[in-house]
């Protein structure tokens, strides 16, 4: 990204005044130089208008007009060599969104079990016992990366699932993003990482700026449990206005929300899929 001392570049070349933006300004400053240059540009009012609205869409403050382009779908399972197209390539679990409800995690977890498929699953514990206290975490990093991998080279499994779930008065959680990271560069370095699709079922992620960091730092879904169990309580207490409001609806409202920003993060860094923005780290 660059910008001209006035804001404004290619006037001469393509009649068509254009606006490149700092990625890091935020969105009240990009809104407030959109509309600085749009009265900078000399002729109609229309032209202004278009001119401003394309530096409104090349600053990355709205998605709505590519809106057919971007998509929260993604897959998760081994992936293979590009090079050599073949029918393995499509073995994989397609998903209508990043974000799993607790009954989709199940059909993963246990997908195993079902006959005649290309797919199962092992489930690894990121806590560690109370005992071992803050110095324990190194250690634990190390059996949960031990475990992947060992889980990958293997050849049994072809989707890990790191959880947290025996959090508890007994078992400390690693951060979900530690452990997701950890395990994600670990199998890199043994080469492993395309054989295996990760899930993160965690309590920490809860809103939208939690999903992205799982999701650029390796995970391929996330199951935020803990944020379910939460929406349905407050419906049960009839808190904040949510008595009434039926469960499922609830929860299907919360996951379109959270795509929805996750997908504004990925359009101002100019990515369009969850596929793409799967470990991109951006």
């Amino acid at each position: 990204f660059f910008q001209a001392e006035d804001g404004i570049r290619d006037v001469a070349v393509t009649g068509v005044q254009t606006c490149a933006l700092p990625i890091c300004i935020d969105a009240e400053t990009a809104r407030t130089r959109a509309v600085s240059a749009s009265n900078a540009v000399p002729g109609t009012p229309a032209l202004r208008q278009a001119a401003a609205a394309k530096l409104k869409r090349d600053s990355g403050l709205d998605y709505k007009p590519e809106e057919i382009i971007v998509s929260t779908e993604t897959a998760i399972g081994s992936e293979h060599n590009l090079l050599k197209p073949g029918p393995e390539h499509a073995r994989q679990i397609e998903l209508k969104s990043p974000i799993l409800t607790n009954e989709d995690l199940e059909r993963v977890r246990q997908i195993g079990q079902v006959k005649d498929n290309h797919f199962a699953s092992i489930t690894i514990d990121i806590t560690y016992p109370v005992e071992k206290g803050a110095a324990g975490m190194s250690w634990a990093l190390d059996v949960v990366c031990a475990e992947a991998e060992e889980a990958v080279r293997s050849k049994e499994y072809n989707i890990v699932i790191l959880s947290d779930r025996n959090t508890g008065p007994d078992r400390i959680p690693i951060p979900s993003l530690l452990a997701t990271s950890a395990v994600h560069h670990h199998l890199i370095k043994q080469g492993l990482r395309t054989s295996v699709g990760l899930v993160v079922e965690t309590g920490e992620a809860v809103e939208t700026h939690h999903f992205c960091l799982l999701l650029g730092f390796g995970a391929g879904a996330v199951n935020p449990y803990l944020a379910f169990e939460s929406i349905e309580q407050l419906i049960a207490e009839g808190l904040h206005n949510l008595g009434g409001v039926e469960p499922k609806k609830a929860l299907k409202n919360y996951i379109k929300s959270c795509g929805k920003g996750v997908l504004k993060v990925m359009s101002k860094m100019g990515v369009s899929t969850v596929a793409s923005y799967t470990g991109a780290q951006i």
